[in-house]
């Protein structure tokens, strides 16, 4: 068995909304016939996969949009939903996949559709000292969780799921300026986060679009979203200082899939670049070799990757 990952994007509907995200901006609903559609596709995928290729895969996630908030309603989706994790079940049972991974924000509603999922790996996974079912959310302090009770109901289900021993938690972060801000004075004490939820991270850099009006838009919008580079490089020498395992989990590429296919590309694959840390085919940055998806700050065209690696220490 291989260390790569396979990540399917089954629908970008999502009804969290968060001010920073494409995701419902402009495709509120996606039709239950392309939901059909692209959960058949994507068994179809894994099947052929699993039966003609020699090289195996570490874990198998599913991503939206967003599942469990009133998604999968139709009978028939919410069926074909459930039969295609059984069939990744299967394969972790077969040792040919070691973990599951799910997407979900949790933001929304009693989740009965994700704790039926977590039951049904618990009763299908005997071996759970070895595989493990993976919840992946985020938490933002900022463009989140704008409407009330949305913060309560995620901390209520990351904590009512820590009952099933064999769930992981990995949480998603965007490094704003004001997560970064609030890491800094102490609202957002990162290291009693962690251990409240049990989770590893994973922080990311906001990027910018190719639209410099688009960009604007969005300064204005959330004027604490885009990073100044002094207050991130403050946040790095902090993290460091304070919790190495959680500084080394920055921008980390590893914890991405691997290999992404999505059903607006058609379900072509994009691999990740372990080089360039993003997608394969971004344009690169000539000055370090990044992709310039890491020319984030608000305030300099410098590359944040670059920064990181020398607070790191190896630039």
């Amino acid at each position: 068995m291989s260390d790569k990952s396979m990540m399917f994007e089954l629908w970008t509907e999502c009804n969290n909304l968060c001010k920073f995200c494409y995701l419902g901006q402009t495709n509120r609903k996606t039709p239950d016939d392309l939901k059909i559609h692209n959960l058949k596709e994507v068994s179809e995928i894994i099947k052929k996969h699993f039966e003609t290729e020699t090289e195996q895969y570490k874990a198998i996630g599913l991503i939206g949009g967003e599942f469990f908030q009133g998604q999968m309603d139709n009978p028939e989706v919410n069926s074909l939903f459930f039969q295609l994790c059984e069939q990744i079940f299967q394969l972790i049972e077969e040792d040919k996949v070691r973990d599951f991974w799910c997407y979900c924000t949790l933001t929304i509603g009693d989740q009965k559709d994700l704790y039926k999922l977590v039951e049904l790996f618990d009763k299908r996974i005997t071996d759970k000292e070895k595989h493990k079912f993976w919840i992946l959310v985020s938490y933002d302090t900022y463009g989140r969780f704008y409407v009330p009770g949305r913060k309560e109901n995620w901390e209520k289900h990351m904590l009512n799921l820590q009952k099933y021993p064999f769930t992981k938690f990995n949480i998603t972060s965007i490094l704003s300026e004001d997560f970064c801000e609030k890491v800094l004075s102490g609202e957002h004490n990162l290291k009693e986060f962690k251990e409240k939820y049990k989770t590893t991270f994973f922080f990311k850099q906001p990027t910018k679009t190719f639209d410099d009006n688009a960009n604007k838009d969005m300064a204005e919008r959330l004027p604490r979203w885009f990073l100044k580079r002094a207050t991130y490089i403050k946040f790095l020498k902090k993290l460091k200082e304070d919790d190495i395992e959680m500084f080394n989990e920055i921008l980390n590429i590893e914890q991405r899939a691997d290999d992404l296919m999505t059903s607006l590309s058609g379900y072509e694959v994009a691999h990740r670049d372990k080089v360039t840390w993003e997608e394969s085919g971004g344009t690169i940055n000539p000055k370090c070799g990044h992709v310039i998806n890491y020319q984030c700050y608000a305030d300099s065209d410098a590359c944040c990757l670059c920064d990181y690696f020398k607070v790191k220490g190896d630039a």
